[in-house]
């Protein structure tokens, strides 16, 4: 775990990374290039380039070297930032747009990394209140006036005999909302590419969706409105 985090934090860095080298791959030697982004202070990142230079100094090429440094920092926008270091220092090609283009790549994917995540989030929170609170508050005020409504209905036909309804409705919206918290609380774990959690999200969308409803369904929502 602690190391996919140094690898984020590497990625997140890699444009800083990548505008240095853009500016300093045509003046500095492959090993003076290296040395510089070693101590640039990019924390992973700056460790695959200290790397990369001690087995450059060792007699290794530029590519071997960047291969070695890739490994300790294995991610697909590493490697396409290596490569195109490669490709400046194996042929002598004037990178410096490709590197900046490269950089401003990462920036804008992390933009978007950036903006899915909150969209995501509030997705999640959206059916975690809804599953939770929202419609079992709904269906409980709806439970809460049945009563009334049967009685007014068999005043109108002349009939004294009690409805069944509602004895058999709030069993039957228990059980909907049971099935409700399962399936939500299974929405939010995919949602998070983790079917597992599934088991940490029902217990609590569960009792609270019970709980408002039990709430809503005795006219509680008629009391607080009074």
């Amino acid at each position: 775990y602690a190391a996919g985090r140094e690898i984020e934090d590497a990625q997140a860095r890699l444009p800083d990374a990548l505008y240095s080298a853009a500016s300093v791959h045509r003046l500095l030697s492959s090993e003076k290039m290296l040395s510089f982004l070693a101590k640039g202070g990019f924390g992973r990142l700056s460790e695959s380039f200290e790397i990369a230079l001690r087995r450059q100094k060792a007699g290794e090429s530029f590519q071997s070297s960047m291969q070695a440094a890739l490994s300790h920092c294995p991610s697909q926008l590493v490697e396409r930032a290596f490569g195109l270091l490669t490709v400046a220092y194996e042929t002598g090609a004037d990178m410096h747009f490709a590197l900046r283009e490269a950089a401003q790549d990462v920036v804008s994917f992390f933009t978007l990394v950036r903006e899915r995540a909150a969209l995501l989030a509030i997705q999640r929170y959206t059916i975690l209140a809804a599953s939770a609170l929202l419609v079992p508050v709904i269906i409980g005020t709806v439970v809460s006036i049945v009563p009334s409504l049967a009685a007014s209905s068999s005043l109108s036909l002349g009939s004294q005999a009690p409805s069944p309804l509602a004895s058999t409705l709030i069993p039957a919206c228990q059980l909907y909302l049971l099935i409700n918290s399962l399936l939500s609380s299974l929405l939010l774990a995919f949602s998070e590419t983790n079917p597992k959690k599934a088991a940490l999200y029902f217990p609590i969308i569960a009792p609270l969706s019970q709980a408002a409803f039990a709430f809503a369904s005795s006219g509680g929502i008629a009391l607080l409105s009074a």
